[in-house]
């Protein structure tokens, strides 16, 4: 008798260790039960979205995605995963739900203030996101919160970030950089009503702002940062306590229930060549994004530790490795440092499982170690001097945003670090294609990522087609809805070509053959 997909994910569940053949036996009941077009249905009875949630949450771990074999059929599940979303509509508070059945315990942010280290796992996090998405609410009174957050890397500006993404509230991470005509700028193109920071320095900046488009603009401080004029800050740590456990009930209750398809969140280019550049999101952008990442690397997500240097303003450092560590349930470590020093002195005392970083900071890395390193020793004492300087635990790396010399690939891959390279854009949620776990080819950026579609346009353009490419601000801003499957291609502006089985290598970029020209 054919067993229908809950049955399957019910057995799969139950037992102690997969069956060889069972992930795709799955994998097709699932296939098979999916509605040939899972975004024009209609909302998902109790019983229809708890059945693909379960489905998503069950077959996204290590275990189902390395038992389906090979990736071809990996590619296939992210397909099913992309409907299964869009049926349920599954977002970033059912992630996190899940994290909190399965491992309230586990310490989910990690920061360091001085010598001192703080900690909040999943469960003692999940009630600051509830109270700090009501304050917000509570803060922008009538209005619908419009929220820029101007903070270097802290736990208190990524517990504000994902707060906003979890419940509702239209959210953009700044670049710290930024001047006073460039966050006006911003400010004005997405209605800010609340600005976030950290400093009295960018409190300052914020004021000044606020007096440039003559705009009211809630200021809010994580901490005593002192006061601008009649621009008094409102500490969010000291309002969101005001609050009982019934007014957050009471105000997330009312919040609007929005569409995974409406855009939610923005991020700015470095505005290095002129006025900042917005880029928009959804929900689903941010959830397909995931479930294509596990699927191209299967090996990842048991009780992983990420050290993150990347700003949250980076699409890299905010959608892998933050969002990341929530869809696997791992920690995310913020490091004391950006630079090289900071970050390789931290490798061994929080021991992460992977690394996501710029070729030069594995360039740095690679250096120290044969600093180390004496060029006769024996393959055993090399990697025991290569743990020395990267910690016991790491396992896997991504090198992206620049050429790696390929030696320094397999240096790595040579001593149990299994790093990739990869392409990606903010336009993409991050990454669009990416090495396949133990198929590093010299000079590469690796093959597209699942739901990647190619073609080459002029002079051999690059052009990109997928779930989770986003939107330009002037294509699609708060609020708007965006079709997940329009015929939308993203021309990346990086001449490629296509070498043997679909890896891709980088000939050029455009505007730089402009330029030489």
């Amino acid at each position: 008798m054919k067993r229908s997909l809950q049955n399957l994910l019910d057995q799969w569940n139950e037992q102690e260790s997969p069956v060889k053949g069972q992930a795709l036996e799955i994998l097709k009941q699932a296939e098979q039960e999916l509605p040939d077009k899972p975004w024009l249905t209609e909302e998902p009875s109790d019983e229809i979205a708890t059945l693909w949630k379960d489905y998503l949450e069950t077959t996204g771990r290590p275990d189902f995605l390395q038992n389906l074999g090979d990736r071809a059929t990996r590619y296939r599940w992210s397909d099913s995963a992309m409907g299964a979303i869009q049926v349920s509509r599954y977002d970033l508070l059912d992630m996190l739900n899940r994290n909190l059945r399965e491992h309230p315990g586990r310490v989910f942010l990690q920061d360091s203030e001085g010598s001192h280290v703080v900690r909040g796992t999943y469960e003692e996090l999940a009630p600051m996101f509830r109270a700090m998405a009501a304050s917000l609410y509570k803060l922008a009174g009538r209005q619908q919160p419009r929220v820029a957050i101007l903070s270097s890397n802290r736990m208190d500006s990524a517990a504000t970030d994902i707060a906003c993404l979890l419940y509702g509230i239209f959210v953009t991470p700044l670049n710290v950089h930024f001047d006073e005509e460039n966050l006006a700028g911003v400010f004005k193109q997405l209605d800010i009503n609340i600005a976030v920071t950290d400093t009295s320095e960018r409190l300052h900046r914020l004021a000044r702002v606020s007096e440039k488009i003559n705009r009211t603009i809630h200021l809010v401080s994580f901490e005593d940062v002192g006061s601008v004029g009649k621009h008094e800050p409102v500490r969010l740590g000291e309002y969101r306590t005001q609050l009982g456990r019934e007014d957050i009930d009471k105000i997330l209750q009312k919040r609007p229930r929005r569409s995974i398809y409406e855009i939610c969140t923005a991020l700015f280019t470095s505005g290095s060549t002129g006025v900042p550049k917005g880029v928009t999101f959804n929900m689903y952008h941010m959830v397909s994004k995931r479930f294509a990442r596990a699927a191209a690397l299967p090996g990842v997500g048991n009780e992983e530790v990420l050290l993150a240097y990347l700003p949250l303003y980076h699409t890299f450092g905010r959608y892998f490795e933050l969002l990341g560590m929530m869809y696997w349930g791992g920690t995310y470590v913020f490091s004391e440092s950006p630079s090289a020093e900071s970050l390789i002195s931290q490798l061994t005392t929080i021991r992460p499982t992977g690394l996501i970083s710029i070729p030069l900071r594995w360039v740095q890395i690679h250096e120290r170690t044969l600093d180390n390193l004496d060029e006769a020793a024996p393959m055993e004492e090399a990697r025991r001097v290569v743990r020395t300087i990267v910690g016991d635990r790491l396992r896997w790396g991504i090198s992206a945003a620049g050429y790696l010399d390929p030696r320094v690939f397999r240096f790595f891959q040579n001593m149990g670090v299994e790093l990739v390279s990869g392409f990606g854009m903010t336009e993409a949620t991050g990454g669009i294609t990416m090495s396949p776990p133990g198929e590093y080819k010299d000079n590469t950026v690796g093959v597209p990522l699942p739901g990647v579609e190619i073609r080459f346009g002029k002079e051999g353009e690059l052009q990109v087609k997928a779930p989770y490419i986003a939107r330009y601000l002037d294509e699609a801003g708060p609020g708007d809805e965006v079709d997940p499957v329009e015929d939308y291609w993203l021309a990346t502006g990086d001449l490629f070509r296509e070498i043997e089985d679909s890896h891709l290598e980088i000939v050029d970029r455009i505007k730089d053959i402009y330029k030489n020209n």
